[in-house]
């Protein structure tokens, strides 16, 4: 009876363990290749925002909020840094399409081949956001991309510096 209880706990525990991070969690650290292969680490930025998106080459609603994103992170060029992540696919289609589609925020891309890192930060759909402040935690989620999308990530930002100050 106590080792079934005892299994029962440690299931349950488990399964909370494996919850996907929400707003007030410490952003997963997870290892990723950039484009020369070199692994990189998620981490927090010394006071700089993080804006973490979730892509795919082939999703047109990625597209759009790429677009955004590169354009709001170059009006916040020295508190943000864009960091995007190919979900699934080869480096070479992601070169390929990056270098038809260049972003202008100086913006990391780094490529998720087996979709661990999408699975540990809970990513279910493209494209998905997210806002990590410069402590490691996610402060806001953005999954999908529609109307309103760009003026949201600018007030969610306009946010979190007030905060920081």
């Amino acid at each position: 009876m106590v080792s079934m209880a005892l299994c029962l706990s440690v299931t349950l525990l488990g399964q909370v363990a494996l919850a996907d991070p929400g707003i007030g969690s410490p952003a997963p650290d997870v290892a990723l290749s950039d484009e020369n292969a070199r692994p990189t680490h998620l981490t927090p930025t010394h006071g700089r925002v993080l804006i973490v998106d979730f892509f795919a080459t082939w999703c047109g609603p990625c597209h759009a909020a790429l677009g955004a994103l590169d354009e709001i992170a170059l009006e916040h060029a020295s508190s943000v840094r864009l960091v995007v992540i190919a979900v699934g696919e080869s480096p070479d289609d992601v070169r390929r399409f990056f270098a038809a589609h260049p972003l202008r925020a100086q913006a990391t891309v780094l490529y998720d081949r087996d979709g661990s890192a999408a699975r540990a930060y809970g990513q279910h759909r493209f494209p998905t956001t997210f806002l990590v402040d410069g402590e490691g935690v996610i402060r806001r989620i953005n999954r999908g991309y529609g109307g309103g999308y760009p003026a949201r990530v600018r007030r969610w930002l306009g946010e979190l510096f007030a905060e920081a100050h």
